[in-house]
């Protein structure tokens, strides 16, 4: 409760003028600050703005007077004139609309009138706009027509002839829509599930190189070329592959299996030693 009553009392003093002083500095020395044309404009807000709410605005008008050029501080004062005119526009429609309700019969619901933060809202309006004279100029941002043009080369669906003349330059992993990915040759459908990325990405790569024909060995190279760090990072996060495409990689993977286990598996000799000759190729003469 102590805490409490503090925390309330202090509240409540920083709520004097005093406090206000200290805190943002003092009103009558920021508007000293203000040149001829800051403060005309300033000045045009008496109407719009109540007292007690221009008497708290020491900061911003500091701001106003030190950190913005004339041109910059009048575009935030009218920016901040024409949101308080329609904010007051649109609280006299609601209002206007309660009434009709009421005349109507039905229940109509009063609008609620808070009061606005105008000191935060001129500020960030400032902000902003002395953050946006440091932007590059439009001159010197890339130009969309060189991003075009870096991705003119590729390609979703490469030509055979291509694989054959060494066109082929690189593989790209991309994660879009199914309606984007339509055309491509090496695709795979992802649905929503909770399997993990690295397995996933493993998983599909494998499908997708075991799909490539072996007739078009530079793109089946490109395949196995794909980094899985790359997979991973493309693959957007609760997904997992089609069940069919999972049975049939598990499938061929069983089958190589057991081919590797085939052609390591070593020839059994006779029982206790080793193979002997047999009987057709002992000498006639024994």
């Amino acid at each position: 409760d102590d805490e409490a009553t503090t925390v309330a009392s202090t509240a409540t003093a920083l709520e004097t003028p005093a406090a206000r002083a200290a805190v943002d500095g003092d009103l009558q020395a920021a508007l000293s600050r203000l040149s001829a044309a800051k403060r005309a404009a300033w000045d045009a807000l008496d109407e719009l703005i109540e007292a007690d709410v221009r008497a708290s605005m020491a900061f911003e008008l500091g701001f106003l007077a030190d950190e913005m050029t004339d041109d910059e501080a009048r575009a935030a004062l009218d920016l901040l004139r024409q949101s308080e005119i329609d904010a007051r526009r649109d609280l006299d429609r609601r209002r206007a609309e309660a009434r009709a309700l009421e005349k109507r019969g039905a229940v109509a619901t009063q609008p609620l009138e808070h009061r606005r933060n105008i000191p935060a809202f001129l500020l960030g309006v400032c902000r902003r706009i002395v953050n946006d004279r440091h932007r590059p100029p439009a001159d010197d941002l890339p130009d969309d027509a060189d991003d075009l043009d870096a991705l003119a080369p590729l390609t979703g669906h490469p030509a055979a002839d291509d694989d054959h003349h060494d066109r082929l330059l690189h593989a790209v992993v991309v994660c879009a829509p199914l309606a984007a990915t339509r055309a491509y040759a090496h695709a795979l459908k992802l649905t929503p599930g909770n399997a993990k990325k690295g397995k996933a990405a493993k998983d599909a790569l494998d499908i997708l190189l075991n799909a490539c024909p072996d007739d078009l060995p530079a793109q089946r190279r490109l395949l196995k070329a794909l980094d899985l760090n790359d997979v991973i990072a493309a693959l957007v996060p609760n997904t997992k592959i089609n069940a069919s495409k999972l049975n049939a990689l598990k499938t061929h993977r069983k089958t190589l299996e057991k081919q590797l286990k085939k052609q390591h598996q070593p020839h059994a000799g006779r029982r206790g030693g080793d193979a002997g000759p047999s009987r057709d190729d002992r000498d006639p003469g024994e």
